[in-house]
């Protein structure tokens, strides 16, 4: 009986050893890593996601407005100014007088749904197109529940925008950061050159 509550004893002072590590192993984690940074880290893998999701196989013949289970769901563009308070969802008779932005996200939207690559390039600032490299091939997307939020005007950058939207059945060739009908907020920056709108910059939300 003795021996075994010796290791018994025994048993429970290596655990109480362990326990105790771990702690002091997560306290210097936090004091030496700032805590915005632990945030980055994990969701901020933007162009180093491709491939940490299962995609679906790509269909370069997909009409995605006849797909019976993409006209179920919402795709319309739903635009948010929290400044004003109005929240709408945007239709094709309502551009004429919609905010410059709201339209733009329209169409923007709509050039991601057809799939159509020469187009989608025409959205970006001539900076934009010099940094970075665009989706090649991109097929027709089923993107749904988009949201657009007027977050901050007139930055250094341009006008912030918050963009959230979902892709069903999504095969990476749009975006690889993200999985099937999920959603990864972005901060899309808008500039105004020549009386149009251009995108300026795209972040992750973790990363503004």
């Amino acid at each position: 009986m003795k021996e075994k509550a010796q290791v018994s004893r025994k048993r429970v002072v290596t655990v109480g050893l362990v326990v105790c590590a771990v702690i002091v192993v997560l306290s210097l984690l936090t004091a030496t890593l700032d805590p915005d940074q632990l945030v980055k880290s994990w969701f901020g893998r933007g162009e180093e996601a491709e491939g940490a999701f299962d995609f679906y196989p790509i269909d370069d013949y997909l009409s995605a407005r006849t797909r019976d289970e993409y006209a179920q769901l919402d795709s319309r563009v739903h635009i948010s100014d929290p400044s004003t308070g109005a929240t709408y969802s945007l239709e094709q008779e309502d551009l004429a007088t919609a905010e410059p932005y709201a339209r733009f996200f329209y169409y923007y939207f709509d050039t991601v749904i057809s799939g159509d690559n020469e187009h989608y390039a025409t959205y970006f600032s001539d900076d934009y197109l010099a940094a970075v490299e665009l989706p090649e091939d991109f097929t027709p997307q089923m993107v749904y529940d988009i949201r657009v939020t007027s977050y901050q005007a007139d930055t250094e950058r341009g006008s912030a925008y918050l963009v959230d939207y979902k892709i069903l059945r999504n095969n990476g060739t749009f975006r690889a950061d993200v999985g099937s009908n999920a959603s990864r907020t972005l901060v899309i920056y808008l500039v105004e050159t020549g009386g149009e709108l251009y995108i300026n910059e795209i972040i992750p939300f973790t990363q503004y």
